[in-house]
């Protein structure tokens, strides 16, 4: 019986050699073999407070690319869990003044919320 590397290796010569005709769980199978393991990279998990850091340190490097959220959060149009600066380009990226991940420096020169929100 061929070895579980063997049948990696085998799983992946047909589907160089057509694609189309090897199945779906033949190409799981291929990307969770030791035949291909050892070509990908590892890629570093960064923790919360990593990502925070980042994104804080973007948003200090540029500060006009994040649209701040406080003013509608102190209208009640968002609620009080909404975040309050998103990336104007990623929404995904959302930083909270309040988190565990957000730095001291940050409240020290963070821009002001607008003076007709307070």
């Amino acid at each position: 019986m061929p070895s579980r590397k063997e049948r990696g290796a085998a799983r992946w010569a047909a589907f160089l050699e057509d694609p189309g005709a090897v199945s779906e769980t033949s190409i799981s199978h291929i990307f969770q073999s030791d035949f291909v393991r050892p070509v990908l990279q590892p890629v570093k998990v960064l923790s919360p407070e990593e990502r925070g850091a980042a994104r804080w340190a973007a948003f200090l490097e540029d500060p006009d690319a994040w649209l701040d959220q406080r003013p509608a959060k102190a209208a009640g149009q968002l609620g009080s869990r909404h975040p309050d600066f998103v990336h104007s380009a990623d929404k995904r990226r959302s930083l909270w003044l309040d988190s565990h991940t957000t730095p001291p420096e940050v409240h020290k020169v963070r821009r002001p919320m607008p003076a007709d929100c307070e």
